[in-house]
């Protein structure tokens, strides 16, 4: 978190391992400019690696279930880093750019990453791995209003991948994020280039967000996250991630099984949406129920939705738009109706209708 961040009096808290802000005292006004207006979150604390060498992006071919036979500077492409079971390590962005690639992935998941990766470089492999998270900041832009207040801080934008240094005293990689309220702009740079954005960003409208708000939107969104619906329990067929994986690229690790649950329609289970139907509080890892059965688990939840909204992975047999389980509050028992994810995570990856798939 940026200097700046702090200085305006954040509530912060760990998750996933790391320092992220929650809120700046009123996370519902903050959920009202992710909507309506332009915000500005730091998420810092999300993983950033980079990968260089002449075999990067053979390795990533190799290891990941995305097709990287090309990645063209200045494009993005999301894929999933999965183990030998066909389960998850991260889902990522990654960004191209001249001889090297930037990966963007999950809160708190850049060492595991970075490590889950180097044990796979061979002797003769000329790739590096380098952990960007400590000596970087991001800084991302949301809201429906968030393009517009990017170009009049940064200028007009393009399509694609890019470095910029407006007036040469910022530098920053910008590239497309996935939208929260219709637009997602990722700002990648080192301190003090990061405080100065922070600081031309909000002078300039952007209202400042922390993760509670963002949460909110994200599931309502049915993106799933690092370390709720992204682990190593679940394969990126069941977390509805098809615009991340390619079935014709050949060997990955991990390809023979996603392959097999493909093609045999295999899947146990679905990542689908709840939507509560009076306002709850419900905790991540309770069984979803379908009369006394147990059908499932809620891996996110958050109360700030419109109504309060959850996701969780739902038994296959049993996911079913418009179905009704119920979890267990403090409160009692609390109904909810399954609502099918939306066709995300299926298109190219850039500023308009920006996709991470």
């Amino acid at each position: 978190m940026t200097e700046t961040v702090m200085a305006r009096g954040a509530r912060t808290m760990e998750i996933n391992g790391a320092d992220v802000v929650i809120d700046y005292g009123a996370a519902e006004a903050e959920v009202a400019a992710l909507r309506a207006g332009a915000a500005v979150m730091d998420r810092s604390a999300w993983s950033r690696l980079q990968l260089a060498g002449h075999d990067h992006l053979d390795f990533i071919q190799r290891m990941a279930t995305n097709d990287f036979a090309q990645l063209p500077t200045g494009s993005g492409r999301a894929t999933v880093f999965p183990d030998a079971r066909g389960r998850m390590i991260d889902h990522v962005v990654v960004y191209g750019w001249e001889d090297e690639v930037v990966m963007v992935g999950g809160l708190g998941a850049d060492k595991r990453l970075a490590q889950w990766l180097r044990q796979y470089i061979f002797f003769r492999d000329q790739v590096t791995v380098v952990d960007m998270t400590a000596a970087t900041g991001m800084l991302t832009l949301y809201g429906p209003q968030g393009r517009a207040l990017a170009e009049a801080v940064l200028g007009e934008l393009p399509t694609e991948p890019y470095f910029f240094a407006p007036n040469g005293d910022v530098a920053a990689l910008v590239a497309g994020s996935a939208p929260l309220g219709g637009h997602g702009i990722n700002l990648i740079a080192e301190e003090p280039h990061l405080s100065a954005l922070w600081a031309r960003l909000t002078a300039a409208g952007a209202r400042p967000v922390g993760y509670r708000a963002y949460e909110a939107l994200r599931i309502e969104a049915g993106y799933p996250a690092y370390g709720y619906e992204i682990t190593e329990a679940y394969n990126p067929l069941e977390a509805g991630l098809l615009g991340a994986v390619s079935f014709t690229k050949g060997c990955y690790i991990g390809q023979e099984v996603v392959a097999r649950l493909d093609t045999y329609q295999k899947l146990k289970q679905h990542l689908m949406g709840l939507r509560f139907a009076a306002p709850v509080i419900a905790a991540p890892g309770v069984s979803l129920q379908m009369g006394m059965d147990s059908v499932g688990v809620l891996t996110s939840f958050s109360p700030l939705g419109d109504p309060p909204v959850g996701l969780g992975y739902v038994r296959a047999s049993c996911a079913e738009d418009g179905a009704t389980v119920s979890v267990l509050t403090p409160r009692g028992r609390a109904n909810a109706t399954l609502v099918a994810l939306p066709g995300r995570w299926t298109r190219p990856y850039g500023f308009e209708g920006e996709v991470e798939g």
